[in-house]
């Protein structure tokens, strides 16, 4: 999970690295998309000015890439963060240990911002920690919240 700003300075930055930085090939993607190889790296080429991307493609485009750089500087535009959601567990047994988890997470992160933040000041490496056991404790809560939708999905039972 990523917990810093983004490397890019601007919108066009990170769709640039989202379509360059993958393995899958400028040319395969613009395949897919139904259009012209050039059409789409010049779309995407911060130092052609006035050329558009086309909105349609930045869902198939993420897809294809398996980069995110793009939504990662729209997300730290906005001030929010995203993360991947997890898959939910199997049965009671896995949802209830989902919890404890998330109430462990919990835990961590307090006992970070007490020992980190005693003395009334935060470090950088102080913030770094806190936002990482944060982090760590939505990701673990959004585990927990998907099980419980799959399990109402289910008629109440988890797969």
């Amino acid at each position: 999970m990523k917990t810093t700003g983004p490397k890019y300075t601007t919108l066009k930055d990170a769709l640039y690295d989202t379509v360059h930085n993958t393995p899958t090939p400028l040319k395969a993607m613009a395949e897919e998309l139904g259009c012209k190889y050039s059409t789409l790296a010049n779309s995407v080429n911060p130092n052609i000015p006035g050329l558009e991307f086309q909105l349609s493609r930045l869902i198939p485009v993420c897809r294809m890439s398996g980069n995110l750089a793009v939504l990662d500087y729209i997300e730290h535009a906005l001030g929010r963060v995203a993360i991947n959601l997890p898959t939910a567990p199997k049965c009671l047994d896995a949802l209830n240990k989902e919890l404890l988890k998330t109430i462990k997470e919990f835990s961590d992160l307090t006992q970070v911002a007490a020992k980190d933040l005693v003395d009334g000041h935060c470090s950088h490496k102080d913030a770094a920690e806190i936002e990482k056991e944060g982090l760590e404790l939505v990701q673990q809560v959004m585990t927990y919240i998907e099980a419980a939708k799959s399990a109402a999905a289910n008629g109440g039972k988890l797969r």
